[in-house]
C-alpha cells in the first residue's frame, strides 16, 4: 500500500514539473519573437527561435510551411489558413495573440 501512495506521489509530482517546464519553454519562446513580426513554430508548444516575417499590405496571400502555432506581435490583425491558396478553414489573429489551429496546420497567411 505504502509503495502505491509513493508512486502515485511521484507521479503527480512529474507530471507537475513537465508541465511547468513546458510553460516555461512556450513563454520564453513567444518572447523570441519580436516587436512587429508575425511568428510561426512547427510544434504546437512553440520550442525554439520562431520563423517570423513583416507581413503588410497590399493584401496578398502568402504561402507558408506547414506550422502548429502563430503569434501576432504587428500592429494589424493577421488571418491565417489552412490552405496555401488561403482558402479552407481560417482565424483572425489580433495583435499580441496567438493561435494553436485543432486538426489543420497553418499553410498560409494573408492580412
Amino acid at each position: 500500500m505504502k509503495t502505491s501512495v509513493r508512486r502515485a506521489a511521484a507521479i503527480v509530482t512529474a507530471a507537475i514539473s513537465f508541465s511547468a517546464l513546458t510553460t516555461a519553454t512556450a513563454t520564453a519562446s513567444l518572447q523570441d519573437c519580436s516587436e512587429g513580426r508575425f511568428c510561426m513554430w512547427y510544434l504546437a508548444s512553440a520550442p525554439g527561435t520562431p520563423d517570423s516575417s513583416t507581413v503588410g499590405y497590399p493584401l496578398k496571400c502568402i504561402d507558408t510551411k506547414e506550422y502548429r502555432v502563430a503569434y501576432n506581435r504587428q500592429r494589424q490583425a493577421m488571418r491565417v489558413w489552412q490552405y496555401n491558396n488561403c482558402t479552407g478553414e481560417w482565424a483572425k489573429i489580433f495583435p499580441g495573440g496567438t493561435f494553436t489551429p485543432q486538426g489543420w496546420t497553418i499553410d498560409a497567411v494573408s492580412p
